[in-house]
């Protein structure tokens, strides 16, 4: 029943061609296009209504392009660019766009009147603030002992943490302890980087660090142990694939 029903409604529905807003009807009727020249960048177009068959003409002019200023940021770094936009095109809460081979993604729209807006054509716009897109900065917390110290660290959006696993930052191997969504710390699991407020990173047992297994079974259980950080399935080396590979011999 519904199906028929929405068939039905479907039908009754009428498409206008050229919709526009006729000076005789005064309201948006179909119209035919009689006539078509181009003016410049734009077109004049003769038309004529289907309702009452008044012939008027129709001027189609595009917004001149405006340059509207642009906060660029990437982690602690701002600066202002204009960027020539087309004065019809739509700009939206994030988009993304490419500027100085960089890309970003709109964060803020401001108007004239300094509210804001999460979409307007461009020469409405007055102001637009943007982040950088294709790299991110994490924010982590590394301890060493009982000393705790911050920094950050520049990877893709798209870039997976894991509680629990190695993670290599100057040179030194730490340990992903934890992970804050911004909802709360996670103990286990795993995340993109676009997900993650901050990561806590503690610095391994001197053991794991110097803990180097030896063929494939001693390594698996040493992944198993928490030894080498969290892999299940790691690689095997060059030796361990050749060893494995390699045909029995028979005694005779």
């Amino acid at each position: 029943m519904e199906d028929d029903h929405e068939d039905t409604f479907e039908a009754n529905v009428e498409v206008m061609e050229n919709a526009i807003e006729c000076p005789q009807c005064n309201d948006v009727t179909g119209h035919a296009i009689l006539k078509e020249k181009e003016v410049g960048k734009g077109a004049d177009f003769l038309i004529k209504c289907d309702e009452c068959h008044t012939v008027h003409t129709v001027q189609f002019r595009p917004k001149p392009p405006r340059s509207i200023p642009f906060r660029l940021t990437e982690g602690p770094h701002s600066e202002v660019v204009k960027i020539d936009i087309g004065g019809d095109e739509w700009v939206a809460e994030h988009d993304i766009f490419e500027h100085e081979e960089k890309h970003w993604r709109i964060s803020r729209i401001e108007l004239p009147d300094d509210s804001t807006s999460d979409g307007e054509y461009a020469h409405k716009v007055s102001r637009v603030t943007a982040i950088r897109a294709d790299i991110i900065r994490v924010k982590i917390t590394m301890t060493l002992g009982e000393e705790s110290f911050p920094d950050t660290i520049e990877v893709e959006p798209d870039k997976m943490f894991s509680c629990g696993s190695i993670y290599v930052h100057n040179n030194r191997r730490w340990r992903i302890r934890a992970i804050h969504t911004g909802e709360g710390r996670i103990l286990h699991g795993k995340k993109i980087a676009v997900d993650i407020k901050r990561i806590y990173m503690h610095e391994p047992p001197k053991e794991e660090i110097e803990y180097q297994p030896k063929g494939e079974r001693e390594r698996r259980q040493a992944w198993k142990e928490g030894k080498l950080g969290h892999n299940p399935n790691p690689e095997k080396t060059t030796r361990d694939k050749f060893e494995r590979n390699k045909p029995r011999q028979h005694r005779r």
